[in-house]
């Protein structure tokens, strides 16, 4: 009996214990985030951070595309900032939603329950220039090709142009510096093409010449300057790379436009450091905005 009774009273100690310790909350790892992208996008990406750190180098985690239309991806619920890009466009600086299944809607610009039923908006881009004083209508919208690129022939003029491709508000333009340039000594019909993903814009002239833009490999291993021994070649995977032959030391460089209305990276210059003569590759990522070595 007595031993009944102390059985009892560690049962009961043990009750009283636990009734006081704090009941541990377990919050998810991650949430599964929604983005409905634009439909002219081929991919999608999901750069999170906070302050100890991101989910990657930018331009993020690739997100997949389901059934429905929407890209989906899993990310850490301890970030609390995101960004949705396709590698060149993308949204603003957003705090990250705490509910888990969220649906953000990029034309719209709002976070709405997954599964919420997008009104689709088309974005239209305008080939405006000097040869159409800078307007955006119906004459000069671009005409979407279904793969991420677009097009816009015009019948011009011997003399000279400037031009770029934005949209009708001017929040976005490619080349997103200085304007680009054209000059014909005869006229000519010119097709111009922006691929959105890649973040470029070429013209094709009537005679069939493709007119690409160029970059450069630019920095202190040849005074910063732009010209055929600095040119990038174009991959067979869109990047751009080039191979120089360099001495030991450290050099300072940055890939860019001749103009510089471009360059990559966008602020300070990057750098590498040579312990002995050596031949280093350089690529140019233009739709993800890196530039790598392999030094």
């Amino acid at each position: 009996m007595n031993n009944m009774k102390r059985l009892l009273s560690v049962l009961l100690c043990l009750a009283m214990v636990l009734a006081v310790l704090p009941m541990a909350v377990s919050a998810a790892d991650t949430i599964t985030l929604y983005c409905a992208a634009p439909s002219s996008w081929t991919n999608c990406n999901i750069y999170a951070w906070n302050d100890a750190g991101s989910n990657g180098t930018w331009p993020g985690v690739a997100m997949t595309l389901g059934s429905d239309g929407l890209w989906y991806a899993e990310v850490d619920a301890s970030y609390t900032k995101v960004i949705f890009n396709n590698g060149s466009a993308q949204t603003s600086d957003m705090d990250m939603p705490t509910d888990d299944k969220v649906q953000y809607n990029y034309d719209a610009g709002e976070w709405v329950t997954y599964g919420s039923e997008v009104e689709v908006v088309e974005t239209v881009y305008y080939l405006r220039g000097s040869m159409n004083s800078w307007v955006a209508d119906a004459t000069n919208a671009m005409t979407n090709n279904g793969d991420g690129t677009y097009t816009y022939t015009a019948a011009l003029a011997a003399g000279s142009y400037e031009f770029k491709a934005a949209v009708a508000d001017w929040s976005w333009s490619c080349p997103s510096g200085s304007n680009m340039t054209l000059t014909l000594d005869a006229d000519d019909t010119v097709t111009f093409t922006l691929d959105i993903n890649a973040n470029t814009l070429n013209y094709t002239l009537a005679s069939g010449t493709v007119v690409e833009v160029s970059y450069y490999l630019m920095g202190s291993m040849n005074e910063w300057t732009a010209n055929d021994a600095s040119k990038m070649t174009k991959q067979d995977d869109g990047t751009y790379a080039i191979t120089l032959s360099l001495a030991a030391g450290t050099y300072e460089y940055k890939a860019g436009l001749a103009d510089w209305s471009w360059s990559c990276p966008g602020d300070a210059n990057a750098s590498v450091t040579l312990a002995a003569d050596a031949d280093v590759t350089f690529v140019l990522d233009v739709a993800n905005n890196t530039l790598t070595n392999n030094a």
